[in-house]
């Protein structure tokens, strides 16, 4: 039952991700000039997102060459590779994209401004007292080793204790992009709603 619901899952993923890249291209030509690359302004006018840490932390880690910009061609490329990637994959990609700094784990600070962001992006308001506890919560549970850091490993384990949280997380990082109006329905409560 295990095996079948995990096909469908990655079937429905496929095709929104398949949905999506075909929205969001639609989207770059409409706003790409004569270079036909976009910088991350234009990037977060043509997805229209409401929460700019998530375009900001893509648009860098789709920016392959560092120029500043990024081609049609360099969108699609992350993109399909992180559609085909396994659920694994997936979550080290997202783990770049908490890992604010570059440095290879995730202190509490990052983690933080994560999730501020994620409660920001889902229109959940928790005071900010309320948002410290959550965060240094889901920091104690997965750092083990008490080193101030959450590694890559740390992660990965504490995840796989929650197979459901970690098969949403992995399921589409498309929809943390894209806007409401434009998403296709979803099988699955969205992360950090109230109903998920």
């Amino acid at each position: 039952m295990a095996f079948v619901r995990a096909v469908v899952s990655d079937t429905v993923s496929a095709e929104e991700d398949a949905k999506w890249l075909q929205w969001v291209t639609h989207q770059f030509e409409t706003i790409a000039g004569e270079d036909r690359e976009i910088n991350l302004q234009e990037l977060k006018r043509a997805l229209n997102v409401k929460e700019s840490f998530f375009a900001k932390r893509f648009f860098i880690l789709f920016d392959s060459d560092g120029s500043g910009t990024i081609t049609l061609q360099e969108l699609q490329e992350a993109w399909t590779l992180l559609i085909h990637r396994s659920p694994t994959d997936k979550l080290q990609f997202l783990f770049q994209v908490h890992d604010v700094d570059g440095s290879g784990s995730i202190n509490v600070d990052e983690l933080r401004i994560v999730l501020q962001s994620c409660l920001r992006e889902s229109a959940i308001s928790l005071p900010e007292e309320k948002q410290d506890q959550l965060t240094l919560a889901l920091f104690k549970l997965a750092d083990k080793d008490c080193s101030g850091v959450i590694t890559f490993d740390e992660l990965r384990d504490e995840l796989q204790r929650f197979p459901g949280v970690m098969e949403n997380l992995t399921i589409s990082a498309a929809h943390w992009l894209t806007p409401s109006a434009a998403r296709p329905p979803r099988h699955r409560p969205r992360q950090l709603t109230s109903a998920y």
